[in-house]
């Protein structure tokens, strides 16, 4: 019997995939969009009982996973069948990161007494943040005077869109 699984938008895969006594003749052990395996019927029940599905990262939306079963010739149709399984991967909001400047190895920035120190470099990250919507960026500094050049800065803080702040 051959079995072919093959996911759009995910990777497809079998749990505990070296327990099950089949050979594959496409993709592997580890995630993959596409496995096709051949074994005997209970092999491959026990591993499609064990199935499982990840959507690409930061990825969301429909997805289907197509699962077809060969038990014959490739012209004999009546010994084929298949089925889809609909998957709706919901959205998560991603967690927003800044993005520090090269430090040195202490993970510092170094500057000497009484210098400015020109700070560039630092960006944030939010995969999914509407490209509208509005971040509030406070910059503070424990020891010392953090100034920022930009007029729109009002009392070390300023906001915008991911784009205007970065």
């Amino acid at each position: 019997m051959q079995v072919t699984i093959e996911a759009s938008n995910g990777t497809v895969a079998f749990q505990r995939a070296e327990r099950h006594q089949f050979h594959y003749l496409a993709g592997d052990k580890a995630l993959t969009p596409f496995i096709s395996v051949v074994g005997s019927l209970d092999s491959i029940n026990q591993a499609l009982a064990s199935l499982t599905y990840t959507g690409r990262k930061d990825w969301f939306g429909n997805d289907t996973i197509r699962i077809s079963a060969n038990d014959g010739s490739e012209t004999d149709t009546k010994l084929r069948a298949s089925a889809t399984i609909a998957v709706v991967v919901n959205p998560v909001n991603d967690v927003l990161r800044v993005v520090l400047p090269q430090l040195t190895q202490d993970g510092s920035l170094q500057t000497l007494e009484d210098t400015a120190l020109d700070i560039s470099g630092i960006h944030l990250e939010d995969i999914d943040l509407p490209e509208n919507q509005g971040l509030r960026v406070t910059l503070q500094a424990q020891h010392g005077i953090v100034s920022a050049v930009d007029q729109n800065v009002t009392n070390n803080s300023f906001q915008g869109s991911i784009h205007a702040v970065n």
